[in-house]
């Protein structure tokens, strides 16, 4: 048993080209560069939201989006200097990074959880992996809604708001999970997905959070036409 599991270990990410390790390097360095120069941008120049949770947004997706999250950060954060431009500057991709940082941050989390303790579903690893991110995203992005929806104005219930946040979030995961999830099971079932330990899994992990950011911008776009402009990330 543990010859075969020795084995499957030995097949994972059998199926990525030997290049891959080089652009993976170079890739997670470009984005914590793109990261230290976004956070800048936000803390040390002051081009940030009212909302320190919504500013943190931004150099926190830097880490997956790398050099795209500095061209995002500069095009939709510095409009608002332009207060005729301000309801706007939002593009759909913008307002979809929360479901990256929240995805991202859970894989951070979820992956070693699953990695320590030899978690399974069907006695598939990777099926207990996206469970634990999945609601672990689910319930970051409720934590986000409520802390940007929530204000002293607002005369909704308590129970209200955690009600219309939490349907928020689970469709902002939902669309996010078509394409990080989708890219994972093309991973996995083409012999592609190397082991968490790999540099390789990391940037592949990156790749599904841009997949994800795309798939969910849409939904996310639609989202942020309610009356919500506290949730915009301007």
């Amino acid at each position: 048993m543990q010859g075969m599991q020795g084995m499957k270990m030995d097949e994972m990410g059998s199926g990525l080209p030997a290049w891959l390790t080089t652009l993976s390097w170079l890739w997670i360095v470009a984005a914590i560069i793109s990261a230290a120069i976004v956070a800048f941008d936000v803390y040390g120049r002051g081009d940030r939201p009212q909302r320190p949770i919504v500013a943190a947004i931004w150099p926190l997706s830097a880490l997956y989006l790398g050099p795209l999250a500095i061209v995002l950060q500069r095009r939709n954060v510095r409009r608002r200097e332009v207060p005729a431009a301000a309801p706007k500057a939002q593009s759909g991709l913008a307002l979809g990074l929360q479901g990256g940082v929240a995805s991202g941050l859970a894989h951070i989390v979820g992956v070693p959880i699953v990695v320590l303790t030899g978690l399974t579903i069907a006695n598939v690893d990777m099926w207990a992996m996206v469970a634990i991110i999945t609601v672990l995203a689910t319930i970051m992005l409720v934590l986000f809604e409520l802390a940007v929806v929530a204000s002293p104005a607002d005369r909704q219930a308590a129970a209200t708001r955690l009600r219309t946040a939490a349907v928020i979030a689970l469709v902002t995961v939902v669309a996010f999970d078509v394409g990080m999830l989708g890219w994972m099971l093309v991973l996995y079932y083409s012999d592609s997905m190397p082991m968490a330990t790999d540099v390789r899994f990391t940037f592949l992990m990156q790749v599904g959070l841009v997949l994800g950011t795309l798939t969910a911008a849409p939904i996310v776009s639609r989202l942020s036409r309610r009356p919500r402009t506290e949730a915009q990330l301007a």
